[in-house]
């Protein structure tokens, strides 16, 4: 699996949401000027961390315990129906809510990695439709862990150097 990051799920939930709606733009940087219906504005809400105990080996190298974190941002996905009329665009919010719940169940991330949404809601707020999802995941810090270097051991006044890898052997 790639390093995730938030950018990286975003871009996994535009991919989800232009595939459910192609009709319908996205946006993720704020709504433009020029801005036309039907459309979709996602932003991230929050961004909640916690440490995971026990260590973690990448590759040959050692990282100390506190360098794994599960991550689990929430994301509001907005969606503005087309339509002129308030009931037209009501049930339009009704059926994409429906579309999106399956669409954002399991998204695929630039990487080819899947992630699967967790917790998600929707709501339909004065004709807009307004949906939050979670996607956990854990991330590695690879910053590696302090090691002993060398070790200078004398036995029977022959002094010889040695490193942590030829103790062990």
């Amino acid at each position: 699996m790639a390093e995730i990051s938030v950018d990286i799920v975003l871009t996994g939930i535009s991919l989800a949401l232009k595939e459910a709606r192609p009709e319908s733009r996205v946006h993720d940087t704020g709504i433009p000027q020029d801005f036309r219906r039907p459309a979709f504005f996602i932003r991230q809400i929050a961004g909640p961390q916690a440490k995971q105990v026990g260590y973690v080996h990448v590759g040959e190298r050692a990282i100390a315990r506190s360098a794994r974190h599960r991550r689990s941002p929430i994301y509001e996905i907005t969606y503005f129906p087309g339509g002129e009329l308030e009931q037209d665009q009501a049930a339009e919010c009704r059926r994409v809510q429906e579309l999106l719940y399956e669409a954002l169940e399991l998204i695929v991330l630039p990487t080819g990695d899947l992630l699967s949404g967790r917790n998600i809601e929707g709501r339909v707020i004065d004709n807009v439709l307004v949906m939050t999802v979670t996607y956990p995941y854990n991330t590695v810090r690879t910053e590696p862990a302090t090691l002993m270097g060398e070790l200078l051991v004398s036995v029977l006044g022959q002094t010889t150097t040695q490193n942590e890898e030829e103790e062990h052997v």
